[in-house]
Protein backbone atom coordinates (compact mmCIF):
# COMPACT_ATOMS: atom_id res chain seq x y z
CA UNK A 1 0.00 0.00 0.00
CA UNK A 2 1.57 2.93 -1.28
CA UNK A 3 -0.12 5.71 0.60
CA UNK A 4 1.64 4.07 4.23
CA UNK A 5 4.58 5.26 5.40
CA UNK A 6 8.19 4.20 4.67
CA UNK A 7 8.74 2.23 7.66
CA UNK A 8 5.38 0.03 7.76
CA UNK A 9 4.53 0.15 3.88
CA UNK A 10 6.63 -3.52 2.85
CA UNK A 11 5.60 -5.15 6.05
CA UNK A 12 3.75 -8.85 4.71
CA UNK A 13 0.28 -7.81 6.16
CA UNK A 14 0.25 -4.53 4.08
CA UNK A 15 1.21 -6.18 1.03
CA UNK A 16 -1.45 -7.00 -1.79
CA UNK A 17 -0.32 -9.44 -4.41
CA UNK A 18 -3.21 -9.10 -6.79
CA UNK A 19 -1.63 -11.70 -9.66
CA UNK A 20 1.51 -13.92 -10.76
CA UNK A 21 1.14 -15.33 -14.29
CA UNK A 22 3.07 -18.85 -14.15
CA UNK A 23 6.08 -19.39 -16.11
CA UNK A 24 9.03 -18.95 -17.66
CA UNK A 25 7.78 -17.02 -20.30
CA UNK A 26 4.72 -14.67 -21.04
CA UNK A 27 1.56 -16.43 -21.84
CA UNK A 28 1.07 -16.73 -26.07
CA UNK A 29 -1.94 -14.75 -27.55
CA UNK A 30 -5.06 -15.88 -25.91
CA UNK A 31 -3.72 -17.97 -23.12
CA UNK A 32 -3.90 -14.66 -21.31
CA UNK A 33 -7.59 -14.62 -20.99
CA UNK A 34 -7.45 -17.74 -18.66
CA UNK A 35 -5.96 -15.04 -16.16
CA UNK A 36 -7.98 -12.13 -16.91
CA UNK A 37 -11.30 -14.06 -16.07
CA UNK A 38 -11.42 -14.22 -12.58
CA UNK A 39 -10.40 -10.39 -12.63
CA UNK A 40 -12.42 -9.27 -15.03
CA UNK A 41 -16.10 -11.71 -13.52
CA UNK A 42 -15.70 -9.47 -10.14
CA UNK A 43 -15.17 -6.30 -11.90
CA UNK A 44 -18.28 -6.54 -13.79
CA UNK A 45 -19.96 -7.01 -10.58
CA UNK A 46 -17.96 -4.41 -8.76
CA UNK A 47 -19.16 -1.95 -11.48
CA UNK A 48 -22.71 -3.13 -12.42
CA UNK A 49 -24.64 -3.33 -9.10
CA UNK A 50 -21.50 -2.91 -6.68
CA UNK A 51 -21.13 -5.13 -3.76
CA UNK A 52 -22.16 -4.52 0.04
CA UNK A 53 -19.62 -4.63 2.69
CA UNK A 54 -21.18 -5.19 6.17
CA UNK A 55 -18.93 -2.36 8.16
CA UNK A 56 -16.46 -0.59 7.74
CA UNK A 57 -14.16 1.93 9.31
CA UNK A 58 -16.03 4.94 8.17
CA UNK A 59 -19.39 3.14 7.89
CA UNK A 60 -20.08 1.21 10.71
CA UNK A 61 -23.58 0.36 9.11
CA UNK A 62 -22.20 -1.04 5.70
CA UNK A 63 -22.45 0.48 2.44
CA UNK A 64 -22.61 -0.55 -1.27
CA UNK A 65 -19.21 -0.25 -3.23
CA UNK A 66 -18.47 0.08 -7.05
CA UNK A 67 -15.18 -0.52 -8.32
CA UNK A 68 -13.63 -0.40 -11.93
CA UNK A 69 -10.30 -0.96 -13.04
CA UNK A 70 -8.16 2.49 -14.71
CA UNK A 71 -5.77 2.56 -16.50
CA UNK A 72 -3.59 -0.73 -17.31
CA UNK A 73 -0.20 0.32 -16.89
CA UNK A 74 2.35 -2.07 -18.38
CA UNK A 75 5.42 -2.71 -20.90
CA UNK A 76 4.50 -2.57 -24.63
CA UNK A 77 4.13 -6.65 -24.97
CA UNK A 78 2.16 -6.90 -22.18
CA UNK A 79 -0.31 -3.96 -22.85
CA UNK A 80 -0.84 -5.27 -26.39
CA UNK A 81 -1.80 -8.84 -25.09
CA UNK A 82 -3.96 -7.85 -22.36
CA UNK A 83 -5.84 -5.66 -25.10
CA UNK A 84 -6.39 -8.65 -28.23
CA UNK A 85 -3.78 -6.94 -30.26
CA UNK A 86 -1.34 -8.71 -31.71
CA UNK A 87 2.62 -8.24 -31.13
CA UNK A 88 4.54 -5.42 -32.18
CA UNK A 89 6.00 -7.65 -34.81
CA UNK A 90 2.59 -8.53 -36.26
CA UNK A 91 2.12 -7.40 -40.13
CA UNK A 92 -0.39 -4.92 -38.23
CA UNK A 93 1.97 -3.37 -35.38
CA UNK A 94 -0.02 -0.28 -34.96
CA UNK A 95 -3.34 -0.21 -32.85
CA UNK A 96 -4.58 3.18 -33.87
CA UNK A 97 -3.56 3.42 -37.69
CA UNK A 98 -3.71 1.03 -40.15
CA UNK A 99 0.12 1.18 -41.17
CA UNK A 100 1.67 -2.18 -41.88
CA UNK A 101 5.31 -3.65 -41.19
CA UNK A 102 5.35 -3.31 -45.37
CA UNK A 103 5.61 0.32 -45.11
CA UNK A 104 8.04 1.23 -42.16
CA UNK A 105 10.36 2.25 -44.62
CA UNK A 106 8.41 4.51 -46.32
CA UNK A 107 6.93 6.41 -43.34
CA UNK A 108 6.23 9.97 -43.57
CA UNK A 109 3.46 12.57 -42.84
CA UNK A 110 0.93 11.49 -45.70
CA UNK A 111 0.28 8.85 -42.74
CA UNK A 112 -1.09 10.89 -40.65
CA UNK A 113 -4.62 11.19 -41.90
CA UNK A 114 -5.04 7.34 -41.64
CA UNK A 115 -4.73 8.07 -38.25
CA UNK A 116 -8.65 7.87 -37.28
CA UNK A 117 -8.37 8.81 -34.03
CA UNK A 118 -9.49 6.42 -30.74
CA UNK A 119 -13.06 6.72 -31.85
CA UNK A 120 -12.70 4.92 -35.49
CA UNK A 121 -9.77 2.51 -33.76
CA UNK A 122 -12.36 1.52 -31.01
CA UNK A 123 -14.74 0.87 -33.55
CA UNK A 124 -12.51 -1.10 -35.60
CA UNK A 125 -11.02 -3.20 -32.52
CA UNK A 126 -14.80 -4.03 -31.28
CA UNK A 127 -15.59 -5.14 -34.58
CA UNK A 128 -12.46 -7.33 -35.38
CA UNK A 129 -12.90 -9.16 -32.18
CA UNK A 130 -16.60 -10.05 -31.94
CA UNK A 131 -15.54 -11.43 -35.73
CA UNK A 132 -12.65 -13.12 -33.80
CA UNK A 133 -14.97 -14.70 -31.33
CA UNK A 134 -17.70 -16.01 -33.76
CA UNK A 135 -14.80 -18.07 -35.75
CA UNK A 136 -16.27 -21.71 -35.77
CA UNK A 137 -12.35 -23.40 -35.38
CA UNK A 138 -9.12 -22.18 -33.93
CA UNK A 139 -8.28 -22.51 -37.61
CA UNK A 140 -10.50 -19.91 -38.41
CA UNK A 141 -9.24 -17.62 -35.25
CA UNK A 142 -5.74 -17.65 -36.68
CA UNK A 143 -6.32 -16.36 -40.25
CA UNK A 144 -8.22 -14.11 -38.74
CA UNK A 145 -5.61 -12.62 -36.44
CA UNK A 146 -3.39 -12.84 -38.68
CA UNK A 147 -5.03 -11.10 -41.04
CA UNK A 148 -6.59 -8.34 -38.89
CA UNK A 149 -3.88 -8.42 -35.63
CA UNK A 150 -6.76 -8.50 -32.80
CA UNK A 151 -8.45 -11.09 -31.20
CA UNK A 152 -11.19 -11.51 -28.32
CA UNK A 153 -9.69 -10.17 -24.97
CA UNK A 154 -11.73 -10.97 -21.24
CA UNK A 155 -11.58 -7.17 -20.77
CA UNK A 156 -13.74 -6.28 -23.79
CA UNK A 157 -17.18 -7.76 -21.10
CA UNK A 158 -16.60 -4.23 -19.17
CA UNK A 159 -18.55 -1.57 -20.52
CA UNK A 160 -16.44 0.86 -19.76
CA UNK A 161 -13.20 -0.58 -21.14
CA UNK A 162 -11.53 0.53 -24.22
CA UNK A 163 -7.88 -0.21 -24.85
CA UNK A 164 -7.31 3.33 -26.40
CA UNK A 165 -8.07 5.41 -23.54
CA UNK A 166 -7.31 2.97 -20.88
CA UNK A 167 -4.18 0.97 -21.98
CA UNK A 168 -1.22 2.70 -20.36
CA UNK A 169 2.14 1.57 -22.48
CA UNK A 170 5.89 1.97 -20.92
CA UNK A 171 5.03 3.58 -17.96
CA UNK A 172 8.34 4.76 -16.91
CA UNK A 173 8.89 7.20 -19.74
CA UNK A 174 4.95 8.81 -19.20
CA UNK A 175 5.78 9.30 -15.50
CA UNK A 176 8.93 10.62 -16.23
CA UNK A 177 7.64 12.78 -18.64
CA UNK A 178 4.30 13.50 -16.75
CA UNK A 179 2.26 12.14 -19.20
CA UNK A 180 0.38 9.48 -17.18
CA UNK A 181 -1.29 12.93 -15.42
CA UNK A 182 -2.61 14.09 -18.56
CA UNK A 183 -3.52 10.72 -19.59
CA UNK A 184 -5.65 10.13 -17.08
CA UNK A 185 -7.52 13.89 -16.47
CA UNK A 186 -7.30 14.52 -20.46
CA UNK A 187 -7.84 11.54 -22.69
Amino acid sequence: CQNLPLEVRCRPENICLVGIIPGRTKPLGYAINRFLKPFVDEFVTLYKTGVWYNRTVLHPAGRLVWAAIGPVVCDLDAARGVAGLGSVKHRLFCSVCDATSDQMASFTKEFAPRFGGWQSGFAHWTNAMKEWLRAESHEDQAKHFKKHGIRWTELARLPYWNPFRWLVIDPMHNLFLGLLRRHLRFI
